[in-house]
């Protein structure tokens, strides 16, 4: 195991220290890739998309009637098909987003992130025998909420 911390190379050299001397170690693993993780992992996530597509149409037509003033009116059938074709896409565009921001702030603890899928369910990124402190693995972990939700957020109420 390899500990990573760029901005604390005195820590990051002494906890290396005890994990070589074997006075730090792993003690559980919870693979997530497995398919009894994967499938509630897998739920979980399609939950949170609906969830997510609720809060922004929201969102979208509060904002198009704050700025607008009006409903939406000429609403057709073609139109909500372009619409949904453009969201389909833009979900595959997002998965790709949601990944290079968990190999970014991998990259900005100083680590190595490592890319995989594990098709049709989950695309992934980690870090291969590296061991981060708990409050840097929570960042790896929620940056992509956090950026692609407040993006959303501010691009969805400057141009709904």
């Amino acid at each position: 195991m390899l500990v990573v911390d760029r901005y604390h190379p005195r820590l990051r050299r002494e906890l290396q220290s005890a994990v070589d001397a074997g006075h730090i170690q792993k003690c559980d693993e919870l693979a997530l890739l497995e398919p009894e993780q994967l499938r509630p992992l897998a739920l979980l996530s399609l939950a949170l998309l609906v969830i997510g597509i609720i809060f922004f149409i929201a969102l979208d037509l509060v904002s198009y009637f704050w700025q607008a003033h009006v409903s939406f009116k000429g609403v057709t059938w073609e139109g909500v098909v372009v619409w949904l074709g453009i969201n389909i896409i833009g979900y595959f565009v997002i998965l790709l987003i949601h990944e290079a921001i968990h190999g970014l702030t991998i990259l900005f603890w100083g680590g190595r992130p490592h890319f995989g899928a594990k098709l049709p369910l989950a695309l992934f990124c980690g870090a291969r025998q590296q061991m981060f402190r708990r409050n840097q693995y929570i960042v790896v972990a929620l940056a992509p909420l956090v950026v692609i939700s407040v993006a959303g957020i501010i691009l969805t109420l400057l141009a709904p």
